[in-house]
């Protein structure tokens, strides 16, 4: 009979450590996995973000290549022709007053070249 509490006795310390280590698993994958989102937001912040800088740089070109020529705007230009294809891909990365800003870029490069003809 004592034989037979022992193993009552092991069969619970068993059961219970397998509970133990099913829950400590458990809250191991969950930490996992919230440091894993923390660092696909952060992934996603940084991507964000080089592909605004890569809009911002492109403008600043572009502007560059305007003051340079002293306000004159060649519409073939590779300049220009990069700046309307970045203005086209700012409308996904930035909000209504970014992209109305370009616009007005873009429109005031049009005037300036209607003006130097």
């Amino acid at each position: 009979m004592v034989s037979m509490n022992i193993k009552d006795s092991f069969g619970l310390l068993t059961s219970g450590l397998s509970a133990f280590a099913a829950i400590t698993a458990l809250l191991i994958s969950l930490r996992v996995a919230r440091a894993q989102r923390r660092i696909q937001e952060q992934q996603l912040k940084q991507d964000l973000f080089d592909k605004r800088y890569g809009v911002f740089l492109a403008v600043r070109v572009f502007l560059d290549y305007v003051f340079k020529n002293d306000g004159s705007v060649i519409l073939y230009s590779s300049e220009f022709r990069h700046f309307r294809d970045v203005r086209q891909q700012a409308e996904f990365l930035f909000n209504a007053d970014v992209t109305d800003y370009l616009k007005a870029l873009n429109k005031a490069a049009d005037d300036l070249y209607i003006k130097c003809r």
